[in-house]
C-alpha cells in the first residue's frame, strides 16, 4: 500500500513539474498590448507599470499611447526598460526645459522681456499659442530616440503609435512613421500649456482630446492581442478642491476627455488605475511616488493580467532601411545649399536614423531656426529625407524691465527691436534703448553667415553719471562704433575681430581707435550632473593707450537632487585717467552692496560663490533660497591692491514666467547691514568697453 501511495506521489510531482515548465515556457512567449492615457504628471505612474511588468515576466507586444502616455511608451517601444525610463525621467528636469531656451543658470541665458511681439514676413503679429513651446524637451526626446534604427514605428523593438489631434479639423492623427520624439510631442501638446506641433503638414495637439485613453486605436492595430488599458487620468473634482489655475486646466481636461475615455473602456480587456486623483496635472516632483503607485496598481491585477496573454507570433524579418533618394531642406533658404551639399554622401545609401536625427538636433542649434523636424517621402522604394524649418520671427518688439531699492542709477526700462533678413537672407538687425536715470542706445548689424564667417558692426550712444565712492561724481558721453567678422562656431564657441572706434566727451574730448577682439565660450554638456561653464571676454588696444579689457566667467555644479553650487568671477582691465574706459568694481553681478555706488580703479577683479537649493519648482518658476560671498579687489596700474570689498548674505531667488524677483539681506566691508530687493534682470554692467 505505502508503495502504490509513493508511485502516486511521485508521479504528481513529476506531472506538476512538467506543467509549470510547459506553463512557463508557454507563458515567455505570450503578451499583451497597452494602451497608456494621458494626464499629464500622472503618466509618470506608467513607469512603475512597466517596471511591474518586466518584472512578472509579462511580455509587451505593442503599444499605443496619448500624450504622457505617448512619451513614456515612445521611450519602452524604443527599447528602454522601466528602470532605464525612471532614470531618464530623472536626469530630464523637466521643470528646467519647461523654460524654453533658458536654464535658470547661465547668466546668459537670464535676461527675458516682460513682452514680446513677432511679426512674421507679412507683418502679421505672431502670438504664443501656448505657456510652453516645448523646444528644449523636444531636444531632449530627440536625443532619447537618436539610437533608433528604423523611421517605422511599427519595426521598433516594440510596435508602437501615438495619438494626436489635428488642430484644424479635430480629427483623430495615429502617428505611426516618421521622426519618434516629434510624434511624441505632438501628442502632449496640451492645449493653453504647450504650444501645437507641426507634423507632416499638420498642427496637432493632445490626443486626449479624441482618445485620451486609445484602446480602440490599440485593438485595431493589434487585432487579436488583449489590451491592458492603463488609465490615469483621474476623476473629477469637487468645486472646494479647485484652488489654482492648474488645477482649473485639469478640471477642464477632465470633463473634456470624459465622455472618450468612458468609451474606450469598453473594449479593453482589463484596466490598471493607479491612485493619481490627487496629483496636479503639472506636478513633477512625485516621481517616486507616482512610479510605486503605478507598479502597486498593477501588481494588484497581475493574476488577471497573464490570465489574459496570448501566444506571439515570431514573424520578425531583418530591418532593412530603404535607399536614400535625395536630401531637401526647406524654410532657411540662407544655408540650404551648403546644407544639402554636406550631406550628399547619404544619397544611394541605407537610411542612417542616427545620422538623420543627430543632424537635426545640429540645425535646432542654428541662430535663426525656431523649431526644426523632417518628414520621410517614400518614392520609387527609396526616401527623399526633407528638414522642415520654422524660422524664427523676422520682426520682434521686446520690453523688458529692472529695478531695485538700493539705488535709482539701476532702474531700467528697456526696448528693442530686431529684424532679420533685413538686406538679404540671414542677416538681422538690431536697435536697442536702455532708459534711465542714464540712457544707452545701440544699432548693430550682423550679415549672413556665409562661409563660417559673417560681418558684424554696432554704433552706440552712452550718457552716464555715476558716483564712485573713491571718487566723486563723474560723467560722459560716449560715441563707440565697431566693424569686424565674426566666426560662427559650433559647440557654443565664437569668435570676432575688427576695429573699433571710440569718441568720449568728459571734460578732455578724447577719440582713438584700435583693434578689438571678442571671445565667447558656453559648455552646456548632456549629462546635467556635470553642471555647465561659460566665459567670455573682449580686449581692445585703442591708438596710443594702453590695453583695454574684461574676462568674465561663470559655472554651476549640481550637488545631488536639491542643492547646486555656483562660482562666478572676472578680471577687467581699465584705465582710470578717462572714467568711461575705467574698471569699476561693484557693478551688478560682481558685488550686490555696492549697485549703483561701485569703486572706480585702473584694473578690477572679483569672485562669488553661492549655494542654492531648490527648494520649490513647478511649471510657474521657481522659489531659491540663497547663501551667497563674494570678495573684489581694487587694483591699481600695476595691479597692486588699493582697495578690497567683501560681503556675505542670503536671499532668496524667484525666477518665474512674469517677471524674475529676488530679495536678500547682506553684510559687507562697511559694517553694514543691506535688505534689498530687485525686479528683472538689469541689461548693463559698468565695464570699459561696450562694443
Amino acid at each position: 500500500m505505502f508503495r502504490k501511495v509513493k508511485k502516486v506521489m511521485i508521479l504528481i510531482v513529476f506531472i506538476f513539474f512538467a506543467l509549470f515548465f510547459v506553463t512557463s515556457s508557454a507563458f515567455a512567449d505570450r503578451g499583451i498590448v497597452l494602451a497608456l492615457s494621458g494626464g499629464g504628471a500622472k503618466g509618470l505612474a506608467h513607469i512603475g507599470v512597466i517596471k511591474a511588468l518586466e518584472e512578472e515576466g509579462v511580455k509587451i507586444v505593442g503599444i499605443v499611447g496619448t500624450s504622457m502616455g505617448a512619451i513614456v511608451g515612445g521611450l519602452s517601444a524604443s527599447g528602454y526598460d522601466g528602470a532605464e525610463i525612471e532614470r531618464i525621467f530623472r536626469d530630464l528636469d523637466l521643470y528646467e526645459l519647461f523654460w524654453d531656451g533658458r536654464d535658470g543658470n547661465s547668466p546668459s541665458s537670464a535676461e527675458r522681456p516682460i513682452i514680446r511681439l513677432s511679426y512674421d514676413e507679412e507683418s502679421r503679429i505672431m502670438g504664443r499659442m501656448g505657456i510652453i513651446e516645448g523646444r528644449d524637451l523636444y531636444g531632449e526626446m530627440l536625443k532619447y530616440a537618436s539610437h533608433i534604427k528604423t523611421y517605422d514605428f511599427m519595426k521598433l523593438p516594440v510596435p508602437f503609435a501615438a495619438v494626436a489631434t489635428d488642430l484644424e479639423t479635430g480629427e483623430m492623427v495615429v502617428i505611426t512613421k516618421g521622426n519618434l520624439a516629434s510624434a511624441m510631442r505632438a501628442s502632449m501638446a496640451l492645449p493653453g500649456i504647450f504650444s501645437p506641433w507641426l507634423y507632416d503638414g499638420k498642427l496637432l495637439i493632445d490626443g486626449g482630446l479624441v482618445a485620451n485613453l486609445p484602446v480602440r486605436v490599440a485593438k485595431n492595430i493589434f487585432p487579436g492581442y488583449p489590451v491592458l488599458a492603463i488609465d490615469v487620468t483621474g476623476k473629477l473634482v469637487k468645486k472646494e478642491e479647485i484652488r489654482s489655475m492648474i488645477d482649473v486646466l485639469g478640471q477642464t481636461v477632465g470633463i473634456m476627455t470624459a465622455k472618450n475615455v468612458e468609451e474606450d473602456l469598453q473594449y479593453a480587456d482589463a484596466v490598471v488605475r493607479p491612485a493619481v486623483d490627487d496629483i496636479s496635472l503639472m506636478d513633477f516632483s512625485n516621481i517616486d511616488e507616482l512610479i510605486e503607485r503605478g507598479a502597486r496598481a498593477t501588481f494588484e491585477q497581475m493574476d488577471q493580467i497573464k490570465a489574459l496573454v496570448v501566444k506571439v507570433v515570431d514573424d520578425e524579418q531583418p530591418l532593412k532601411n530603404p535607399i536614400v533618394k535625395d536630401i531637401r531642406l526647406t524654410g532657411i533658404p540662407d544655408i540650404q545649399k551648403s546644407f544639402t551639399r554636406e550631406r550628399r554622401s547619404w544619397i544611394g545609401r541605407p537610411l542612417d536614423m542616427k545620422e538623420v536625427n543627430n543632424t537635426l538636433l545640429e540645425l535646432l542649434k542654428h541662430d535663426r531656426v525656431a523649431m526644426a523636424d523632417y518628414k520621410l517621402i517614400e518614392e520609387d522604394e527609396k526616401v527623399i529625407v526633407e528638414y522642415v524649418v520654422k524660422r524664427k520671427p523676422q520682426k520682434e518688439y521686446a520690453f523688458s524691465g529692472y529695478s531695485t531699492n538700493i539705488s535709482s542709477d539701476n532702474r531700467w526700462a528697456t526696448l528693442e527691436y530686431m529684424q532679420r533678413d533685413l538686406w538679404d537672407s540671414g542677416d538681422e538687425a538690431r536697435l536697442q534703448f536702455w532708459l534711465g536715470e542714464n540712457f544707452f542706445a545701440r544699432a548693430s548689424y550682423v550679415g549672413s553667415e556665409g562661409s563660417n564667417w559673417r560681418f558684424e558692426s554696432s554704433l552706440a550712444f552712452q550718457d552716464w553719471e555715476i558716483t564712485p565712492e573713491n571718487y566723486g561724481k563723474v560723467s560722459w558721453k560716449r560715441y563707440f562704433a565697431y566693424l569686424g567678422f565674426d566666426n560662427v562656431g559650433e559647440d557654443y564657441i565664437s569668435f570676432s575681430g575688427g576695429i573699433a572706434f571710440d569718441h568720449v566727451d568728459d571734460g578732455k574730448d578724447e577719440h582713438h581707435w584700435g583693434p578689438m577682439i571678442k571671445f565667447s565660450y558656453k559648455n552646456k554638456k548632456d549629462d546635467k550632473s556635470a553642471g555647465y561653464f561659460e566665459t567670455e571676454g573682449l580686449f581692445w588696444y585703442p591708438e596710443g593707450e594702453t590695453l583695454l579689457g574684461r574676462v568674465v566667467f561663470a559655472s554651476s555644479l549640481p550637488l545631488g537632487d536639491e542643492w547646486s553650487a555656483a562660482i562666478s568671477g572676472g578680471v577687467e582691465k581699465g584705465d582710470a585717467s578717462t572714467p568711461a574706459w575705467a574698471a569699476y568694481l561693484g557693478g551688478y553681478g560682481e558685488m550686490l552692496g555696492r549697485l549703483g555706488h561701485p569703486v572706480m580703479a585702473e584694473n578690477a577683479a572679483w569672485v562669488r560663490v553661492s549655494l542654492q537649493n531648490a527648494l520649490a519648482r513647478g511649471w510657474w518658476g521657481k522659489l531659491e533660497p540663497e547663501i551667497f560671498g563674494a570678495i573684489g579687489y581694487a587694483l591699481d596700474d600695476d595691479w597692486r591692491r588699493i582697495q578690497e570689498l567683501w560681503e556675505v548674505g542670503i536671499g532668496v531667488n524667484i525666477p518665474n514666467r512674469i517677471i524674475d524677483l529676488s530679495v536678500f539681506a547682506l553684510y559687507d566691508d562697511r559694517s553694514d547691514w543691506t535688505f534689498g530687493f530687485s525686479v528683472g534682470t538689469p541689461p548693463v554692467s559698468y565695464g570699459p568697453v561696450m562694443p
